[in-house]
């Protein structure tokens, strides 16, 4: 498998896509004030940059998040406690790979397909 390294200027994450979208990113920023402006705009958001159907994304918002699973957030996040702390409303929300459970990507290098 092949993969494009690239440099991101903002924090970004890899989200869960349909057929239609496989691999979405979206801002930190950008989720996080969608979030300030209301559920309803959170949802459209992510159903617009994923085409998942909103009861998946509305699923995915209200699902718990588990200590096992905070505890891969903070170890992609390299023990950034603020970063891992600011992706836990959508850690549902979060591609997976092998290593984790999610992608949270910064100015660090990425890999993208």
């Amino acid at each position: 498998m092949e993969h494009t390294v690239r440099r991101l200027k903002k924090d970004t994450l890899g989200l869960i896509g349909s057929q239609k979208a496989k691999n979405p990113n979206i801002a930190l920023a950008e989720l996080e004030s969608a979030r300030l402006e209301g559920e309803e705009d959170l949802i459209s958001i992510v159903e617009n940059r994923t085409h998942r159907s909103r009861s998946a994304i509305t699923n995915a918002l209200v699902k718990e998040l588990d200590d096992v699973t905070f505890g891969k957030i903070v170890t992609v996040c390299g023990g950034d406690m603020e970063l891992a702390d600011r992706l836990k409303p959508f850690a549902h929300l979060l591609r997976t790979d092998a290593r984790f459970v999610g992608r949270a990507l910064d100015d660090r290098p990425a890999f993208g397909g």
